[in-house]
């Protein structure tokens, strides 16, 4: 799985600069949601760093479907017998 180039905190500063998501020009918004990062995300390497380190500043928001599929990949892999707990931190990465 690849995750997008631009993370959560970024597609927010974005939007805020932009006076929200509809006033983004087409071909940036497009490339703010279809360019992923060349390479593959390292769960293993993710799983051993802070949780708060992790979600935004590197994956995303939970909002976005190319967010959505690494961040729930994360948490279940962050906490692998705990599905409560895994769905729970997905959920509040919010978006």
């Amino acid at each position: 799985v690849h995750i997008p180039k631009i993370n959560g905190f970024d597609l927010k500063a974005s939007y805020r600069n932009n006076k929200g998501p509809g006033n983004i020009p087409k071909r940036d918004k497009w490339a703010q949601h279809h360019d992923l990062s060349e390479q593959a995300m390292d769960l293993a390497a993710l799983v051993k760093l802070p949780e708060n380190e992790v979600v935004n500043s590197m994956i995303g928001t939970e909002c976005y479907t190319e967010h959505t599929l690494p961040l729930a990949l994360y948490h279940a892999t962050k906490y692998p017998s705990d599905f409560k707990t895994a769905v729970l931190a997905d959920v509040h990465a919010g978006g």
